[in-house]
């Protein structure tokens, strides 16, 4: 068991910083003019307002998922979430006015981090509590976190199993095809990671990061993680 803690932390830290952007890093888009900015009262339109808070497609793109998050809640038109009766019709309106919230709608770890940032809002701070309750009903975003489990078809109770005489032949048993692979979500491939019929063979090592290297090659779980952008976020879930 302590092993497979280990383990745990130490994807977790990999996940973290495998790509060297410090996605977890809580930084913050300060918009050039908010509502309590001295401009703003001399606008007289909607259009005008919405223009003034545009964000640049390229700083957009350079900003992390939280930031997009931190901006979204800190919109200067976020009261606008109570200007809708129908949660789809401000979530369409939100999407083509609010460029962080537009951003968010490609991001694959959108989901995790706005639910870690809901879990922040108080209980004082009711446009904030409406605004996450309105964007919580995304289904372009939070249709990911459906919890579906990718079922290995030998496992080590299987009958088939005893028959193996090799390593070889465990791995083989439990390849996942690539077209599967790359369809399954990234909840789908934690759980199989943890579900993974040899994941026993952590007490094997004594070096984690051999252990991780023996993984990425075993393992197409694994393997598939390491791509993920999202997945430090849903490992720690």
């Amino acid at each position: 068991m302590k092993k497979i803690l280990s383990f745990i932390f130490v994807l977790l830290f990999v996940f973290t910083f495998i790509d060297g952007t410090g996605v977890l890093a809580k930084e913050k888009f300060e918009y050039p003019i908010t509502a309590s900015s001295p401009e703003w009262k001399d606008f007289t339109t909607r259009d005008q307002m919405i223009a003034a808070i545009r964000i640049p497609e390229e700083i957009l793109k350079d900003m992390t998922t939280e930031e997009l998050v931190v901006a979204l809640f800190e919109y200067p038109l976020l009261v606008n979430v109570y200007a809708y009766n129908n949660d789809d019709m401000a979530l369409r309106m939100f999407e083509k006015d609010c460029d962080a919230f537009k951003e968010l709608l490609t991001r694959v770890d959108a989901a995790v981090v706005l639910n870690k940032y809901f879990e922040t809002i108080t209980e004082d701070d009711f446009l904030g509590i409406k605004a996450s309750e309105v964007f919580s009903s995304s289904e372009k975003i939070f249709g990911v976190l459906v919890k579906e489990k990718f079922e290995y078809p030998i496992t080590t109770s299987s009958e088939e199993w005893k028959e193996f005489t090799t390593r070889d032949q465990m791995i083989a048993a439990t390849r996942i095809p690539d077209k599967i692979l790359e369809s399954m979500t990234t909840e789908e491939l934690v759980v199989a990671l943890f579900e993974y019929p040899l994941l026993v063979n952590l007490v094997l090592y004594n070096d984690d990061e051999i252990a991780l290297r023996e993984f990425e090659i075993i393992c197409d779980a694994y393997r598939e993680l390491i791509t993920r952008n999202d997945s430090a976020y849903v490992l720690q879930e």
